[in-house]
């Protein structure tokens, strides 16, 4: 069941600044089989880039759906962004390479671009791993590269009881103001 609603955010009661859409990103099958949240702060041992972001990670059945915002990334770039075998953002030394357990190929050729204010949309559906079942990735880390390839942000995947929400333009709204993000309830 994918819920969707509307919200208007009013500023003084009286004028409307931002309208935007509330997705509940919670399917039939999150439901069954579970949610989880990243969120992204400073790589361990590395300067503080200022990157910072929230994604959902929901277990559909057949993958992972991971969906999301990242902030503080350089201006209109391609870079990468992954899941690695480590389970800490403490120790640079434990966070590990790309997560790929049995699988011959590396399936984290996860890319996201960002926008003209450093701001980028993840929204990716990765087959092959669930939450706690095959190839299980909770509990462990989610990297951020910059266009040079470094290490520039991290985040552990945890579970989380809450519905989720991922804040988008309302549809059909034309005006300046671009809200997204994403809210656990």
């Amino acid at each position: 069941k994918h819920a969707s609603q509307a919200r208007i955010a009013h500023m003084l009661k009286v004028l409307c600044v931002s309208c935007f859409a509330i997705i509940l990103a919670q399917s039939v099958a999150a439901e069954r089989y579970g949610s989880a949240l990243v969120t992204l702060g400073r790589y361990p041992g590395a300067a503080d880039a200022g990157v910072r972001g929230t994604i959902s990670v929901h277990d559909t059945g057949n993958g992972l759906h991971f969906h999301g915002f990242v902030s503080g990334l350089e201006d209109s770039v391609t870079a990468g962004w992954h899941v690695h075998v480590g389970f800490t953002c403490n120790s640079a030394s434990e966070v590990g390479g790309h997560y790929q357990a049995d699988l011959l190929e590396d399936p984290w050729t996860t890319m996201y671009t960002s926008n003209n204010k450093g701001v980028a949309e993840i929204d990716q559906v990765t087959e092959n791993f669930t939450l706690d079942e095959v190839r299980p990735v909770t509990g462990r880390a989610v990297i951020v590269h910059n266009a040079q390839k470094d290490r520039v942000a991290c985040g552990l995947i945890v579970p989380t009881p809450s519905e989720i929400a991922v804040l988008q333009k309302y549809p059909g709204y034309l005006g300046e103001s671009n809200v997204a993000g994403v809210l656990a309830v």
